[in-house]
């Protein structure tokens, strides 16, 4: 991945010069299209790789690195979308810093490869995806959210609006590391403004700062069941102790004999709220949708699990009999169109036990 920056101006004249080869070599390996959207640090425009023609998207923030410096999301972002090569994250592209020498603000560039399509638009306009297509968008989410916790890193933004979508190909992509972080050691304290609340794990809503890769397991379990019903999240609420309620009702309050250790690692935690013992998280699922074959519930609840520790692994889901005929080939694509882009409306077939 080229990796360019220009020197502080007046420093030398082989900076300045190294600074025009860089902008020159951006210039002209990526032709700039229309402006896709504006942030808070900058904006993103739609672009052509001119040598592979392939859509890329071109995010540019203005950063003082003599005052603020550069945004710290932007510099994590940056640094775990290096490491992590897979399929099924999106690719970060190019990177070039612009020093300029007539202004104390600078330029940051980054190229990505363009999707413009998520899985929430996807749900929106496909409500419940046909059999092949719910197990080929499932695979992929936990191969990619697999290519990070294998590098000991945590997204911790898992929604579908983060799953980007090929529309010729229907492969799933990974994006928007801006809250991704390092996993150190289970003592490492963390924070816990984290995740769209839809999708919050319960002990990082209860103020947990020593969580694990198991919220990311808890974020994939809310958007399994969101495919399953064709776009009805699980938990949509408007507060912290309302999402918790919900998924107490459907899943049982926790207590310190269910949750060992839940009163010292979430400060959050009340003794006195509503004691909900009952699981009832499969027959929430077939009121649901009641298609859904339990065996595909119990997949989805197996993320869903209030402990984290009872939570399923990714590599443990990715082992489940559902997924014994996916390969490699059939995951990337080469061979496989996605039903779910088409007209497909296949039922899903019993072939996997119960968990």
């Amino acid at each position: 991945m080229p990796d360019t920056s220009s020197t502080r101006g007046g420093s030398s004249e082989d900076g300045q010069e190294q600074g025009r080869q860089a902008r020159d070599e951006l210039e002209n390996r990526y032709e700039l299209c229309e402006k896709l959207g504006e942030g808070t640090y900058g904006k993103v425009y739609r672009g052509m790789d001119k040598v592979t023609r392939e859509p890329v998207a071109i995010k540019r923030m203005k950063i003082n690195l003599e005052d603020e410096g550069c945004p710290s999301l932007a510099i994590r972002e940056i640094a775990l979308l290096r490491k992590i090569k897979s399929a099924n994250v999106v690719s970060l592209l190019h990177i070039h810093v612009d020093r300029c020498s007539s202004s104390p603000w600078d330029s940051l560039t980054l190229v990505f490869e363009l999707l413009t399509y998520d899985l929430r638009q996807f749900i929106k306009m496909n409500s419940i995806p046909s059999a092949p297509c719910l197990k080929y968008f499932i695979y992929q989410i936990l191969r990619g959210v697999k290519a990070c916790h294998d590098l000991r890193i945590m997204h911790r933004d898992i929604k579908p609006q983060n799953l980007l979508i090929s529309q010729t190909t229907g492969r799933i992509k990974l994006a928007d590391f801006g809250l991704a972080r390092s996993y150190m050691h289970p003592t490492h304290r963390c924070t816990h403004e984290i995740v769209t609340l839809w999708y919050r794990a319960p002990e990082v809503i209860m103020g947990s700062l020593e969580y694990t890769y198991s919220i990311d397991v808890w974020s994939i379990g809310c958007v399994m069941a969101e495919l399953f019903t064709g776009g009805s999240p699980l938990f949509p609420t408007d507060s912290e102790v309302e999402t918790l309620f919900r998924i107490f009702r459907m899943l049982g309050t926790p207590t310190p004999e269910t949750w060992p250790g839940i009163v010292e690692t979430c400060p959050d935690y009340c003794e006195l709220w509503p004691k909900w013992k009952e699981d009832r998280g499969l027959q929430t699922m077939q009121q649901r949708n009641s298609e859904i074959p339990d065996w595909l519930n119990e997949l989805a609840l197996s993320c869903l699990r209030v402990t984290p520790t009872a939570r399923a692994s990714v590599a443990g889901l990715m082992a489940h009999p559902w997924f014994k005929d996916v390969d490699d080939a059939w995951v990337a694509g080469e061979f496989f169109v996605c039903p779910g882009l088409h007209s497909d409306s296949q039922p899903i077939k019993d072939e996997a036990e119960p968990l």
